[in-house]
This record gives structure tokens, C-alpha cells and sequence, in this order.
């Protein structure tokens, strides 16, 4: 009898026990739940067309140079005649809703067909004021190239000579932008023209194809090539902004030891 009494008793301290370890596990369950759902709620929401939020931090800014624009329609598609001007545009703004839902503040140096002044000079002053003025981390330009050999095709990426800062987002750019389209990687080139000649931060002309090569101006003209090759765009900016921040801070902690 004494032996059964002590199992009962053995059983009943066992069973509130346990009840005991429920109860806490039941009370961690909910304040882990809890401050996860604190947590979502103090986090910045996507706006509802996919944008981020304003509440996010603007961490880079960077002005996208749409080529030419009317009375300057740049180069001509071989088959098409498509002028190049209203083909920049295009991929410039794809480019801008790329960058703008990744958090990066986007400048157009134009947002219509027109040139912003139908006098050449005027027009390429008023770019360069653009792309100097607003503070901002890199300048884009968007091309479409031509060449008198028409079998020559694919994007080509210019920088100015012994800017390296420039050559290595020329790089990262291009090589984005090959990756996209399934296209070898390319070297890129040095390049003497008035945006990367005039632009104070590191710019990068994007030559996206050849419109004088009738496989490249028919992909150039195709919206599925154009978003593709926009993303692949906006993944090596992406890839050039990040490795810049990340070594600014390097060297700032290095200085601060």
C-alpha cells in the first residue's frame, strides 16, 4: 500500500510537471509570435504598384541620359527606320522602374521625345547640368549603336580613359546586361564622348545593339529583349553601387582605427 501511494504521488508531481512545461512552452510560443508581429508592423510596406515604400531610405541616385531626341533621332533601323531617340527612351524608362523598385532615386535627363533644346550645343549643356547637379552617385547614357559592317551586333559599354571608377561600372554594367540576354561577356572600351568627357560622377555609355544589323534592330524593337536586358542592366549597377558603398565604409572604419 505504502509502495502504490508513493507511485500515485510520484504521478500526480509528474503530471504538474509537465502541465508546468506546457504552460511555459505555450507562454514562449506567444511572445515569440508576438514580437514577430511587432517586428512586421515597424517594418516599411511595399507600396501596392510593387514600389518601395517612402519610409525606406533613398541610399543611391542615379541619372539615366536617354541619347538624342527630336529634331535628333540619332541612328536609323536598317530595316525598320525606326529612329534610335525614341528607342533610348523606351529602355531608359524600363531601366528607371527597375532601379526605382530596387530603392535608387532616378533622374531622366529627358522624358519625352523631344531633346531638351532643339540647338545641339544647348541640349548637351543642358545634360551635363543635369548629371552634375543633382548629387548623384553615377549618369547612364542610353544608345543604340550602327557601324557600315552590318554583321556586327550585340551591347557595347564605353567609359572615359583612365577613370576607373568609370571602367569598373562600364564593366559591371555590361556585363549585366550579357548575362541577361544570353549574350558572351565583352570587354568594355574607352571611350572620348561629351557625357563621359563632361559628367563628374563615374558615367557609362550603354551601346544596347546595333540598329544597322537587322537580328540586333529586331530584338532592340522587341519589349520581352528590352525588359530583359533592362534587368540585367539594373542587376550591375546594382552590383557597381553596393561593392562602392561597401568599400567607403571599409575605409572609413580603417580610418577610424
Amino acid at each position: 500500500m505504502a509502495i502504490q501511494a508513493k507511485m500515485k504521488k510520484a504521478v500526480r508531481l509528474l503530471g504538474t510537471g509537465l502541465a508546468a512545461l506546457l504552460f511555459c512552452a505555450l507562454i514562449i510560443v506567444l511572445f515569440v509570435k508576438r514580437e514577430k508581429r511587432l517586428n512586421t508592423l515597424d517594418e516599411p510596406l511595399p507600396s501596392p504598384d510593387g514600389q518601395l515604400s517612402d519610409e525606406e531610405e533613398i541610399r543611391f541616385t542615379v541619372v539615366l541620359d536617354p541619347g538624342h531626341g527630336e529634331p535628333d533621332g540619332g541612328a536609323v533601323g536598317i530595316d525598320t527606320g525606326t529612329p534610335e531617340a525614341g528607342i533610348n527612351l523606351n529602355y531608359a524608362k524600363a531601366l528607371k522602374q527597375q532601379l526605382e523598385a530596387m530603392g535608387v532615386s532616378v533622374v531622366l535627363t529627358r522624358e519625352d521625345e523631344n531633346a531638351i533644346s532643339a540647338d545641339k550645343k544647348e541640349d548637351m549643356a543642358a545634360r551635363k547640368a543635369i548629371m552634375n547637379g543633382c548629387n548623384a552617385d553615377i549618369v547612364v547614357s542610353i544608345h543604340m549603336n550602327k557601324f557600315r559592317d552590318r554583321s556586327v551586333s550585340g551591347p557595347m559599354a564605353f567609359y572615359i580613359k583612365g577613370d576607373d571608377a568609370g571602367e569598373a561600372l562600364a564593366k559591371c554594367v555590361l556585363d549585366g546586361v550579357c548575362e541577361a540576354i544570353d549574350r558572351p561577356l565583352r570587354h568594355v572600351n574607352p571611350g572620348d564622348y561629351f557625357i563621359l568627357k563632361h559628367s563628374e560622377p563615374p558615367a557609362v555609355i550603354l551601346e544596347c545593339g546595333f540598329l544597322s544589323n537587322s537580328t540586333d534592330e529586331k530584338l532592340l524593337l522587341s519589349e520581352e529583349h528590352m525588359n530583359k536586358m533592362m534587368q540585367g542592366a539594373a542587376k550591375g549597377i546594382m552590383n557597381y553601387l553596393n561593392s562602392t558603398n561597401e568599400d567607403a565604409a571599409d575605409k572609413a572604419d580603417a580610418e577610424d582605427k
